[in-house]
């Protein structure tokens, strides 16, 4: 999404994030690839990279659409890798040079260890939703 915006004017930016973001909050796949279709007719004169950069592999991110619908919030979204990223980042830099690579190693782990249990813990309560729809 932040690739094809940067392509954009700064004008005409909110309209086409717009038309982008109907594209992911589709009810359906079929919505989603219509909304993609509106995209690249709007768009694609204007803006061929952005259009370009927004709808190559659609089958690659919509992907999360053939899951639950109660998973596609979390599915959609970059946050987690995003926040496990800047997890490492913090402690990493905090810890400074390293010893040996396994120390490293260790730290890593440990890092995503604890990150894995913040995540089991928003995916029980996703399969106990799942089971309350089913």
């Amino acid at each position: 999404m932040r690739n094809a915006l940067c392509r954009v004017q700064g004008k005409q930016r909110k309209a086409f994030y717009a038309d982008f973001k109907a594209i992911y909050w589709a009810e359906t796949k079929a919505d989603a690839l219509r909304a993609l279709g509106r995209l690249e007719a709007t768009w694609g004169r204007l803006y061929p990279k952005a259009t370009q950069t927004a709808c190559a592999k659609p089958e690659a991110f919509l992907r999360f659409m053939d899951e639950p619908k109660c998973l596609w919030t979390i599915l959609r979204s970059t946050n987690l890798i995003e926040r496990f990223n800047r997890e490492l980042r913090r402690r990493l830099n905090v810890a400074g040079a390293m010893q040996s690579e396994n120390e490293l190693n260790k730290l890593t782990w440990s890092i995503s260890v604890e990150q894995e249990k913040r995540w089991a813990k928003r995916s029980v309560a996703n399969v106990k939703e799942l089971k309350m729809a089913a």
